[in-house]
C-alpha cells in the first residue's frame, strides 16, 4: 500500500487510561474508571488532514470526517509527507465571553488560537506496508489574541499506541471522484 492509497481510509488510534472516581463516605471503597478514547486522522490527496479525538466508536464518527461537515470536534489542518515522516499542523479558533463583574462594564470577548503540531512516522506491520503511523512528536501552542500571551506545551508521546489504517469503502468513492 502506498501512502497515496491512504485517502481511501482512516487512521485510528485507541487509547485508555485509569482515573480515580469520587471517594465514598467509607474509606474502604475507592472506585476507579477506565476511560477509553479514540483519535482519528483522515488524509486527502490535496494535503488536507482532518483530526478528531472522541470517546465515540468509529462507526458514529466516520460521517463527521467529511470535508463538508463543520463540527467543533473535527480539526482541519494540512499535512506534509517527507520520506517516511508525516507532519500535520491544525488550527482552531476559540472565542470565550466573560461576564463583567458589575453591570456597567460590557462583556469581554477573548479569542484564542490553538495550533496543534504532530510529527508521525510511517511504519509497516506484517505484509501491509505503511499501515501504521507512530506519533513521534506532539505539541500545541495557544495564542491569546486579546492579551498577546503565547503558551506552548509538549505532550509526552511514549504512552501512545500507533495509529492503524482502516479502509473505508465510502471514502474511496469520495476521494477518487473527478472534480
Amino acid at each position: 500500500m502506498k501512502f497515496e492509497d491512504t485517502v481511501s481510509g482512516i487512521y485510528i488510534n485507541k487509547n485508555s487510561y485509569v482515573r480515580a472516581g469520587e471517594q465514598s463516605l467509607d474509606s474502604y471503597y475507592r472506585p476507579y474508571h477506565i476511560v477509553e478514547y479514540y483519535r482519528y486522522i483522515r488524509f486527502y490527496a490535496d494535503g488536507t488532514a482532518l483530526l478528531c479525538t472522541t470517546t465515540d466508536e468509529p462507526s458514529s464518527v466516520l460521517p463527521m470526517l467529511r470535508r463538508k461537515e463543520e463540527t467543533s470536534m473535527v480539526l482541519r489542518g494540512h499535512f506534509r509527507l517527507f520520506e517516511d515522516s508525516v507532519t500535520i499542523v491544525a488550527t482552531r479558533l476559540q472565542k470565550s465571553v466573560s461576564e463583567p463583574r458589575n453591570r456597567r462594564r460590557n462583556k469581554q470577548t477573548s479569542v484564542q488560537e490553538q495550533v496543534f503540531q504532530m510529527e508521525l512516522r510511517l511504519k509497516s506491520s506484517g505484509k501491509r506496508k505503511n499501515n501504521q503511523l507512530q506519533l513521534v512528536n506532539y505539541s500545541y501552542t495557544i495564542n491569546n489574541k486579546s492579551t498577546g500571551r503565547t503558551t506552548t506545551n509538549q505532550i509526552d508521546v511514549q504512552s501512545f499506541k500507533p495509529f492503524v489504517f482502516s479502509r473505508v469503502k465510502s471514502f474511496h468513492i469520495v476521494s477518487q471522484a473527478p472534480l
